[in-house]
């Protein structure tokens, strides 16, 4: 390992203070006086720093306002593949229900089912995409 290599890692937080050192590095500061004095300057002045600038702490309230943020998006998540969820699963049931229920080969039926709910689900994609445009182009012409 070459000084740039030992400072490049310095510079990008590998080496922290209070980390033991590698080998190759402590061998490398034992026999670079610069590599050693380019490290101390860094550990000091990341002490410094978080000295100076310390953990963030939120209060309770910004705490809450963020949970709650979070938990309406998952919300949201869970609203917009609902559509997808209830599409394939009533056409599931609707497929095994028909290869029990009809005369016709069930191999036949599942096949049928099959394509068709790949074709509803493709019109219930376009109408989504549709949909979305309108709201996107709604949304840039308000402002």
């Amino acid at each position: 390992m070459d000084c740039e290599d030992i400072q490049d890692r310095i510079m990008d937080g590998f080496v922290e203070p209070g980390r033991s050192l590698p080998a190759e590095v402590t061998a490398h500061f034992a026999s670079c006086v610069t590599c050693g004095d380019f490290a101390r300057r860094q550990f000091a002045l990341d002490t410094q720093l978080d000295d100076h600038f310390g953990a963030i702490r939120l209060d309770q309230s910004v705490r809450s306002r963020i949970a709650l943020a979070v938990g309406r998006e998952r919300r949201a998540e869970r609203a917009f593949l609902l559509p997808d969820v209830v599409h394939l699963t009533t056409c599931a049931g609707a497929t095994m229900v028909c290869a029990a229920a009809l005369p016709a080969s069930p191999s036949v039926v599942v096949a049928s089912g099959v394509l068709l709910t790949a074709v509803s689900y493709v019109a219930l994609a376009l109408v989504r995409s549709a949909f979305e445009s309108m709201d996107r182009g709604e949304a840039g012409t308000s402002g």
